[in-house]
């Protein structure tokens, strides 16, 4: 006698065997819906001036990449890069003593996937540049952008930028841009000092140059002492910009191209309100 069919228990072994895949066999599952494509080149990001004589790395994160490898070399104008790091993190700070002052590296990131490893150490634009130091950003960062500008009084700012630019060809570099804000009243001009704390003695030659904007766009050198005026019948909130004047890192440095870079600190301050005439 031939048996009866019975649907429901053919079903039931089906969902017995869904269930046990999904959690069973997740690695499988992920194995599978993982990307084929190739990891991706990027170069990493490097913070000086956050921690103490600390390079503070990182990077975006890769589904295609099985392990990263982080690259160091001295900034030479033939790098020599060795591994400072693999893992799977997304990030990593690089610590130095402090007899390593001031010196610079360049980093650049590799990535394992399955047995391979994908790395290209000299294409351009692929490497990050790093200063050992001892000094921290000011209080006032991140201003550099105009929606964080720094509210400009009386009151005197202690502040510091920077401009560094490595030595191999691929000039990669860094800097520093500080944004302010001053409120002007109608038909007055705000008069403003700003103090360049490492320009040489009675130099009227500064590390910064300053951008206006408001009316027009406006580059100045500064010389320590600028107007900010207000032609109009409603009070207004001023912005600007103190940019590095890259020309005179560039002459500070003797040289026409390399690397070069400083750490500057400057104070800047409203130094009077007066009616325009």
């Amino acid at each position: 006698m031939r048996g009866i069919k019975t649907p429901g228990k053919k079903l039931f072994g089906v969902l017995i065997a869904v269930i046990a895949f999904a959690s069973c066999s997740s690695p499988m599952y992920e194995t599978l819906a993982r990307t084929t494509n190739d990891p991706f080149f990027e170069a990493p990001r490097a913070q000086s001036f956050v921690k103490d004589f600390t390079i503070v790395l990182d990077w975006s994160s890769d589904e295609a990449a099985d392990e990263y490898l982080l690259y160091r070399s001295r900034d030479d104008i033939y790098p020599d890069y060795q591994i400072v790091y693999r893992g799977n993190a997304l990030g990593y700070h690089d610590r130095f003593t402090v007899d390593h002052e001031g010196e610079k590296y360049l980093y650049r990131l590799a990535k394992r996937r399955g047995s391979r490893i994908f790395k290209n150490l000299e294409e351009r634009g692929k490497a990050a540049l790093g200063v050992v130091s001892g000094d921290l950003v000011d209080a006032f960062e991140p201003n550099d952008i105009f929606g964080k500008a720094t509210a400009l009084g009386y009151e005197k700012l202690y502040v510091n930028g920077y401009f560094f630019l490595s030595n191999t060809a691929d000039n990669v570099g860094f800097y520093d841009e500080d944004w302010y804000r001053v409120e002007i009243r109608p038909k007055w001009k705000a008069q403003i000092i700003l103090e360049d704390l490492e320009a040489p003695p009675y130099s009227t030659i500064q590390h910064f140059k300053i951008i206006k904007y408001q009316f027009g766009t406006e580059t100045i050198a500064t010389d320590s002492n600028f107007e900010i005026a207000n032609p109009g019948n409603e009070t207004i909130l001023y912005y600007f910009r103190v940019s590095p004047d890259v020309d005179v890192y560039r002459n500070e440095a003797g040289i026409l191209s390399g690397g070069f870079g400083k750490f500057v600190r400057y104070t800047i301050r409203v130094a009077s309100y007066v009616p325009l005439s």
